[in-house]
């Protein structure tokens, strides 16, 4: 696969601020329910491995600031499922241990009940150990800086981390950190235009897969249709790159536009499907029209996901 012209992205220059606008929303209970079991099965080996959020945001996000208030994605999203846990609607392991970082966290920081949600690099921080590693990455300034705020909060994290403010896909491509063997890396980029959406995204899989050879990938990705999921998952498909497990979800109330979202990972665990928790109770709580479900399948166009 020949490598893209130019590695530079255009990003909206807002978009630092933009994941306060939508955080704690069905996509992101959906991302962060996959990566959370993720989390569980690398940290389940007492071997060293390295999480890399390719696109990291702020790390912590107050559900109460008035860009949140905006949408109010929240409350179809992790506010259903803190009600479900509480109310023991919902019982599996993964939504439990959510249920219960959230707690423990907005006690740390005095919130006033769930004020505060966790971004991708603060839920990876609940598991990573002394002998792990985390490379965030983040483009953004704006967005930098709340990082390192937030980072400075989540100081019980012992891991070795690190933050780059700069483009992750070229780093990760030309000047690639050292990391452990094992590496779990999340690619949550912005799609903010077509290039970035049908060029980049499957590029850098197609690259990273094949330069880093014990890495498992999770690439989160918008459902906008029918038609460009389709060719989304057919591009991955002619590459070649093995087992691939799609998680996917539709919204019953159109979110920005969206019918809903999805993941795709490239060497999932063996036991991911049995330890990670069925779609069943982020449906009820995230307004589902179509089971959040996942497949797993050589060829991902045969995902049980695509019903």
């Amino acid at each position: 696969m020949s490598t893209p012209s130019c590695v530079c992205l255009s990003v909206r220059a807002l978009y630092g601020n933009f994941g306060r606008y939508l955080a704690g929303g069905p996509e992101d209970c959906l991302k962060h329910v996959v990566l959370v079991s993720l989390l569980r099965h690398f940290a389940d080996d007492c071997r060293p491995f390295t999480f890399i959020d390719a696109h990291a945001g702020g790390g912590l996000y107050n559900l109460e600031c008035d860009e949140s208030q905006v949408f109010r994605n929240h409350e179809g999203g992790i506010a259903q499922v803190i009600d479900g846990v509480r109310d023991k609607a919902i019982s599996g392991t993964v939504y439990r241990l959510m249920y219960a970082a959230m707690a423990r966290l907005n006690i740390v920081l005095g919130s006033h009940g769930f004020q505060h949600y966790l971004g991708s690099t603060a839920w990876a921080l609940q598991w990573l150990r002394c002998q792990d590693q985390a490379m965030l990455f983040e483009l953004s300034a704006g967005a930098a800086a709340d990082l390192r705020r937030s980072l400075s909060t989540l100081t019980a994290s012992v891991a070795d981390i690190k933050l780059f403010q700069a483009n992750s896909y070229e780093e990760l491509v030309r000047n690639p950190p050292v990391c452990h063997q094992r590496q779990l890396i999340l690619l949550d980029p912005p799609y903010d235009s077509a290039r970035t959406y049908f060029t980049w995204n499957i590029y850098i899989l197609w690259r990273l897969y094949n330069d880093r050879p014990k890495a498992t990938l999770a690439l989160w990705f918008p459902h906008y249709s029918e038609e460009q999921t389709e060719v989304l998952l057919h591009r991955v498909q002619q590459l070649d790159l093995g087992q691939v497990l799609v998680a996917m979800m539709t919204l019953s109330r159109r979110s920005r536009q969206l019918l809903g979202s999805g993941l795709l990972v490239l060497r999932p665990p063996d036991d991911l499907q049995d330890s990670a928790p069925t779609g069943k109770a982020l449906d009820e709580a995230c307004n589902c029209s179509t089971p959040c479900s996942n497949g797993r399948q050589g060829d991902p166009q045969n995902c049980t996901c695509r019903n």
